[in-house]
C-alpha cells in the first residue's frame, strides 16, 4: 500500500502546495458559478455536517475542530490507503499504472458524489447533472494528483498529507466563509 520511506521529499511539498491551491480553486469555481446556492459543492459539504442548534452555540473554533480533526486524520488515511494503496496496487497488476490510476480516480470521484451531486429526496435518488458532473471532474483531477504524489514519492504519505491539507483548507473556507 505504499508504507515506504519517502524517496522524493519534494512531492511532500508539492502535495501541500497543490492541495491548498486545489481546495481554494474548487471553492472559487463553486462560488463563481453558484454563489451560496445549493448547487455550490461547498454549500453541500457544509449542509452535510448537519450542525444542530446545540452545536451552533459552541465557539466557531471549537465547532471547526470537532468537524476538522476527523476530516484531516481519518478520511485521508483511510481513503488513501484504500484508493491509492490497495485499489491501485490490485488494479495495477491487471491494468498497468495508467489503468490503475483511472480506476482509483473514478472510484474516488464516485464516492465523493455523496458530498455533492447525489442526494436522496422524497422522489428518490437525484443527481445534480451539471454541478455534480463538475464536482466529479474536480475530484477526478484531485485523485489523479494524489496518485502522482504516491507514485512519484514512492510512498503513500505525501498523498495522505496532501489529502489532509485539501480537507483542512476546505473546512477553513466552510467554517469561516460559509457558516
Amino acid at each position: 500500500v505504499g508504507l515506504n520511506r519517502i524517496r522524493n521529499m519534494h512531492w511532500l511539498l508539492w502535495g501541500i502546495i497543490i492541495a491548498t491551491l486545489a481546495s481554494l480553486v474548487t471553492f472559487i469555481v463553486g462560488y463563481d458559478l453558484y454563489g451560496f446556492g445549493e448547487a455550490n459543492w461547498f454549500i453541500s459539504l457544509r449542509d452535510s455536517f448537519e450542525i444542530d442548534t446545540t452545536l451552533m452555540q459552541l465557539p466557531r473554533l471549537q465547532l471547526f475542530l470537532i468537524y476538522t480533526i476527523p476530516a484531516i486524520l481519518f478520511s485521508p488515511i483511510g481513503e488513501e490507503f484504500f484508493f491509492r494503496g490497495m485499489m491501485h496496487a490490485s488494479a495495477e497488476n491487471h491494468l498497468g499504472v495508467r489503468g490503475a490510476t483511472v480506476v482509483n480516480a473514478v472510484a474516488f470521484s464516485g464516492v465523493h458524489l455523496m458530498h455533492h451531486g447525489l442526494r436522496w429526496t422524497s422522489e428518490g435518488l437525484q443527481f445534480a447533472w451539471i454541478s455534480g458532473s463538475l464536482w466529479f471532474m474536480m475530484m477526478l483531477a484531485l485523485s489523479w494528483f494524489f496518485t502522482q504524489c504516491r507514485l512519484q514519492s514512492g510512498s503513500i504519505w505525501p498523498a495522505v498529507v496532501a489529502h489532509a491539507i485539501f480537507n483542512l483548507i476546505t473546512n477553513v473556507t466552510i467554517f469561516w466563509m460559509l457558516l
